[in-house]
């Protein structure tokens, strides 16, 4: 993508990304389009349109399918609810796993530790630091989401 122009389009409207990216297509090469995690849940998603302009997600989690602990726990989620886990299920899992983590290992004071990890866990990777305004944490950690062979996959975090 070197030769690439990239464009970032940080609205989350469908309609108004569709206006845009129609633009695009009557004249533009070599476009790339960086975008928030909200466009992976448009409902008029082309696969065509996001790969030939190269779209690449920024998203705080990516559920990756190849990753057998994350196989494990949707086989154990689809025999004992007997349906998908939600993205709920996964975020709940890996919270109720990171904190009871921190409890077991530093005790009722474990929020002073917050900062000294960087956990991957089933949809993201904590890497928890001080808000700007140091009232509370917030995960630094990001993924870079390429849309290559018409799904997502995770090139950078």
């Amino acid at each position: 993508y070197s030769d690439s122009n990239v464009v970032f389009i940080p609205s989350k409207s469908e309609s108004f990304v569709n206006q845009i990216v129609s633009k695009f297509q009557v004249d533009s090469q070599n476009i790339s389009f960086v975008a928030p995690m909200q466009w992976q849940f448009f409902k008029s998603f082309e696969g065509e349109i996001w790969e030939k302009y190269h779209v690449h997600v920024v998203s705080p989690y990516f559920i990756d399918y190849g990753n057998p602990a994350l196989n494990g726990f949707i086989r154990k989620y689809r025999f004992k609810y007997e349906e998908e886990p939600s993205i709920w299920a996964f975020i709940g899992f890996d919270e109720l796993v990171f904190y009871g983590n921190m409890l077991h290992s530093y005790g009722k004071y474990f929020q002073l530790n917050l900062g000294d990890l960087s956990t991957p866990m089933l949809h993201t990777t904590y890497s928890l630091r001080h808000s700007r305004n140091g009232c509370g944490w917030q995960n630094e950690y990001v993924n870079v989401l390429d849309f290559h062979n018409y799904q997502l996959n995770q090139v950078a975090h």
